[in-house]
């Protein structure tokens, strides 16, 4: 049965306003989800000013920050040091992306950014980027390369490396903006081939702005492990993936679909977010 967004929209009026996003081309759309995004950052930047006038511009961005990333991080010291420069999300993933294809890593952005441009617009505050490290002679030219503009740990960095965690995070100095990096195992054939299927985008009007962004197919295959990791508890998921399925309709490759979900134990799930999403007969 279909299910819609939210509570309170018919569904009949949910289904013409995809109809109306479905017309818009990806590029196009991912200029809208920076557009977007920035200035939600830019209203969040604005009531802390108004609302704490008392406070320097090191403890205005101290509060962003631990607004949008948690307490923790607004203890570095790195990122108070900087002046805030109000970007977006979509503005890190590209500036990451070029410092990646400089050292030929390959990469796609996925997370909540991508289900964004592929599905429906949220607000989201960070960067969710996979990325393929074969040679691990690569770490200190990649640690070089980045410290000048973001702050990253080492430790980190070598705990991932290690296996000893699956991610590790970065921050951009200036913007505050943190992206979570993912290593791709060897034998996780699925994300491998996710980096097979990743297609490079060109925001309209801001060629400076293009990355690698996972397949619609990809995010909703991440998602539904996502979801399925949260107990099945996780709205904001659920409500991404339907909004991929619903965005993208006929034009998803459902064989494929149906064959990774086999494979990731996600079989369930996909039914019930394709019945949700209005996919199935």
């Amino acid at each position: 049965m279909y299910k819609t967004q939210a509570p309170d929209t018919a569904p009949e009026a949910e289904q013409i306003q995809f109809s109306i996003w479905r017309k818009i081309p990806r590029e196009q759309k991912t200029q809208q989800v920076h557009s977007f995004n920035r200035r939600m950052r830019a209203i969040l930047w604005q009531n802390i000013t108004q609302n704490f006038p008392h406070l320097d511009a090191r403890s205005c961005k101290q509060k962003l920050i631990e607004l949008e990333q948690g307490k923790e991080f607004g203890k570095i010291d790195a990122l108070l040091e900087n002046n805030f420069m109000l970007q977006d999300p979509i503005e890190l993933a590209a500036v990451i992306g070029s410092l990646f294809e400089q050292l030929a890593i390959p990469y796609f952005v996925g997370g909540g950014l991508a289900s964004s441009i592929l599905g429906e617009t949220r607000t989201t505050v960070d960067a969710d980027i996979a990325i393929l490290l074969n040679d691990i002679n690569l770490l200190p030219r990649l640690i070089e390369t980045m410290e000048g503009e973001f702050y990253l740990s080492e430790i980190a960095i070598e705990e991932a490396l290690t296996g000893r965690t699956n991610t590790f995070n970065v921050i951009h100095l200036t913007s505050a903006l943190k992206a979570d990096i993912y290593l791709i195992r060897n034998s996780d054939e699925f994300r491998k081939t996710a980096m097979s299927r990743r297609q490079k985008i060109y925001p309209t009007g801001s060629p400076e702005l293009s990355f690698y962004l996972c397949t619609a197919e990809d995010i909703v295959l991440q998602k539904l492990i996502w979801y399925q990791m949260t107990g099945r508890t996780s709205h904001k998921q659920w409500r991404d993936i339907l909004g991929v399925l619903k965005l993208q309709a006929e034009r998803l490759d459902f064989q494929y679909l149906q064959g990774w979900s086999q494979q990731l134990n996600v079989t369930q799930e996909l039914q019930q977010a394709l019945d949700e999403a209005g996919l199935t007969s």
